[in-house]
């Protein structure tokens, strides 16, 4: 786990007590048996189902162009389709830490911290 998904579990424990939060393997942790395309953690809390994708060594822009596969474009879609809600946790540059919904990156196609 990198540091960043560790700020971020820490940050979602105090967001989400008592929380389900788990990690979804990815290829980096399984290769190609990993799950390719779902988003970092998927959190279960009080009847709701959240899904967060942790992003970070990119500037103070994030753009679903540049900085999103293929596959995760297609399946976020799919999520966000569903009405379950899709986060993307974000550490910039020099912004910190950014919290951004997946629909506001569909719609803008990309996000400048301020």
């Amino acid at each position: 786990m990198t540091k960043t998904e560790t700020q971020f579990r820490e940050w979602a424990k105090k967001e989400y007590p008592n929380a389900v939060i788990k990690k979804i393997p990815d290829y980096k942790q399984m290769g190609t048996g990993g799950a390719i395309g779902l988003p970092d953690y998927v959190i279960f809390y009080k009847e709701k189902t959240i899904w967060y994708e942790v992003k970070s060594g990119f500037g103070d822009t994030i753009c679903l162009k540049t900085h999103f596969t293929d596959w995760q474009k297609i399946t976020f879609s799919q999520i966000f389709r569903t009405g379950v809600e899709l986060y993307i946790y974000c550490f910039t540059k020099t912004k910190g830490r950014q919290i951004i919904s997946y629909k506001d990156l569909m719609i803008y196609g990309k996000i400048k911290f301020k």
